[in-house]
């Protein structure tokens, strides 16, 4: 790898503190050198205060966000972000390994792309699915098709700064 950017990961999470440890232990074991990435985590409920002793590597912070749902999450995680590259999952995935340099070296090797959507492996922890779980395993995070359309789920999503377009509704 010949460049190395720096990333910023925005996670939204909303009571989701067990879940997200497994993200955070996931981003902690990146094969990106940790100096050349943040993790910007946004408690999308402020009133829910982070656990006692809850492990957070130096890279990472957590702020909150009162404004309900994810986008607001999102935008305020990236209105923290001091990253080339903004990289989205969610407080429930746990990201590859090398997640982080894969989306560089496709960059890289790529550079007339401005915006990655990865595949959203689902998993559960029981044996039977609930409808919930039925449902998504059907009908969300079809991200092969969203890539054709030119667009992406924030479950794994890599975007450059530059190509990264903020809306802002009112």
């Amino acid at each position: 790898m010949s460049f190395t950017p720096f990333i910023s990961v925005i996670i939204p999470t909303y009571h989701d503190w067990e879940r997200l440890s497994y993200c955070i232990e996931a981003l902690d074991k990146q094969t990106y050198l940790k100096e050349s990435f943040e993790v910007i985590i946004v408690n999308n409920d402020p009133k829910d205060q982070v656990p006692r002793d809850y492990y957070l590597p130096l890279n990472m912070t957590i702020t909150a966000e009162g404004t309900s749902g994810s986008y607001a999450a999102r935008n305020k995680g990236i209105s923290l972000a001091k990253g080339e590259i903004f990289a989205f999952t969610d407080s429930d995935c746990i990201p590859d390994t090398n997640w982080l340099c894969n989306a560089v070296q496709f960059f890289e090797k790529y550079p007339e792309y401005d915006r990655i959507g990865g595949k959203v492996a689902l998993f559960f922890s029981g044996s039977q699915y609930t409808l919930a779980e039925a449902y998504e395993i059907v009908y969300a995070f079809r991200q092969d098709e969203n890539v054709k359309k030119g667009r992406s789920v924030t479950a794994n999503m890599i975007t450059k700064k530059k190509g990264f377009r903020c809306y802002r509704s009112f």
